[in-house]
């Protein structure tokens, strides 16, 4: 996963349908990644619940349980803001195709 994620289009005459296509590229790559985050978010989503559940019913936690609940929900803040990042870049690609007359 990326920590940061930096998009950079600039258009010069001549060239501007190569620039889209190495956006769309590049885009197709966001949109992989986006599902591999969303699978990654879901299964940690599944995971803590099935910890607290596990949590609830032995009454309190042990250190262990205790410990990869804290790292599941800072896994989870970190998954988030990757999530916000590629929904960014999948906007930009809504607009290439939608306001931009869907250009190659």
């Amino acid at each position: 996963m990326a920590d940061e994620i930096v998009v950079s289009l600039r258009l010069e005459e001549g060239n501007t349908r190569q620039q889209f296509q190495a956006l769309n590229a590049a885009l197709v790559d966001v949109r992989s990644e986006l599902n591999a985050s969303n699978k990654a978010l879901r299964d940690n989503a599944k995971e803590r619940d099935a910890l607290n559940k596990k949590i609830q019913e032995s009454g309190e936690a042990t250190e262990q349980e205790a410990a990869r609940l804290r790292r599941l929900n800072e896994d989870r803040v970190k998954l988030k803001k990757t999530n916000a990042d590629f929904a960014f870049l999948a906007t930009v690609e809504f607009v290439r195709r939608h306001l931009l007359g869907g250009v190659p």
